[in-house]
């Protein structure tokens, strides 16, 4: 059959097809491209090694942020949704917190526009499956546009709550997180948002081999999300183009990325944040090109010379710096010279073991499938999973809010 014959054919079943659903409900790839269907939210974080390392420039759909306490997690959350509210004045952002550790202060010295920031904590919803009701509901909103959980560890389900502490709850949270992703796949795909969920690593006691540093909240995150990306607190010493009491040096190992394309998705960096002003992108530059080969250093000096070994003009300045800070002004002050030698920064990929040990912890996440099933199965009048869905189901058919009647 010719291919005319055959796209004559199939447009006809596209037309009865979209009758029965809606207009619609199917198309050809290049109208869904046209309509936004493929499109998705990327959100650029300040961190310019952390953008190049993810390849699409910045986080986007599900995003696990994982890692040990004090390594820079919700710092990096906050600041990417402070970057996204100055962009889009029209950017609305939504905040569940559980651990009880973020203040207006720290919102506000971030640069968050609180008048834009929905807010609610687990402690007033009363346990994790109302805090997470709450959540549904935003999300099938489609108002929203970034979510922030901080954090998943601290989700504390209502059997937790009310009994004895000396009674076993495994995996509680765990089950909550598998239903919850279940019903929220679709309507996250139709909102266009980003999730990001900030979660802590503990130490699996008793395992004896791998990596005892295990994720909390159970398989679903790892399984659900489109990026993944470990973070840690890396030593500051001499070398470093800031002291332990300007800020921190933060590393970060890319686990899992859907966005990487033909890219590696295991890419690794580091960026460093001062305590003041949040995370610096230029600091960490001249370092690097001086590692990568591309800049010479001899002394104080750096230089970027050409193939026949006289100094290269970049955006009308000569590229001889007579110290590192000089060269770091320079990077803030002519943006073109910044994004030139950032392009010739190829990033770092992770190691051998790294890869190893990244990709065993994914595969973790796809075990959970047959065990959600089968919970699925055996409870099928879950209370939480019933609310959950007839609210939604509410608001989808009408997502107007009723006038407040007269007195």
């Amino acid at each position: 059959m010719a291919l005319s014959e055959k796209l004559k054919r199939l447009q006809a079943m596209e037309k009865t097809i979209n009758k029965k659903f809606g207009e619609g409900a199917v198309m050809k790839g290049s109208d869904a491209v046209k309509a936004g269907k493929l499109d998705k939210q990327i959100l650029p974080t300040p961190s310019a090694e952390l953008n190049k390392a993810l390849h699409c420039g910045g986080l986007a759909g599900i995003v696990d942020l994982f890692g040990p306490e004090s390594s820079g997690k919700t710092s990096l959350a906050i600041e990417v949704l402070a970057k996204a509210q100055k962009e889009n004045p029209e950017f609305v952002g939504a905040w569940l917190e559980t651990e009880e550790s973020v203040t207006a202060d720290v919102l506000r010295e971030h640069g968050v526009d609180l008048d834009r920031l929905i807010y609610w904590d687990q402690k007033t919803a009363g346990n994790a499956e109302n805090a997470l009701d709450i959540f549904r509901a935003y999300i099938a909103s489609h108002e929203i546009n970034m979510f922030i959980v901080n954090s998943v560890a601290g989700l504390s389900p209502k059997t937790e709550i009310e009994e004895d502490l000396t009674k076993q709850n495994p995996a509680v949270t765990a089950r909550i997180m598998s239903k919850l992703f279940r019903t929220i796949m679709s309507t996250i795909d139709l909102s266009n948002t980003t999730l990001v969920f900030i979660n802590q690593e503990r130490d699996n006691i008793g395992q004896m081999f791998g990596n005892p540093a295990q994720a909390t909240g159970g398989k679903a995150l790892k399984f659900y999300s489109f990026q993944r990306i470990r973070m840690s607190r890396l030593k500051i010493d001499q070398s470093s183009p800031i002291t332990s009491e300007e800020g921190i040096k933060v590393g970060f190992n890319v686990y899992k990325n859907r966005f990487s394309g033909t890219k590696d998705p295991y890419m690794k960096g580091e960026y460093y944040a001062r305590y003041d002003s949040g995370i610096d992108s230029y600091v960490a530059i001249p370092g690097q090109l001086v590692e990568a080969g591309i800049v010479e250093r001899r002394g104080s000096w750096y230089y970027y010379n050409g193939p026949n070994g006289e100094v290269m003009e970049i955006d009308g300045v000569q590229c001889k710096f007579q110290s590192q800070k000089i060269f770091i002004d320079a990077l803030r002050s002519k943006p073109k010279l910044f994004e030139y030698f950032l392009g010739m920064l190829s990033g770092r990929k992770m190691s051998p073991d790294e890869i190893k040990q990244a990709e065993a912890d994914n595969e973790e996440g796809k075990e959970f499938i047959a065990q959600a099933e089968a919970d699925n199965t055996e409870n099928k009048e879950d209370e939480f999973l019933t609310q959950l869905e007839s609210q939604i189901e509410g608001i989808e058919k009408d997502s107007k809010i009723e006038p407040i009647p007269e007195t």
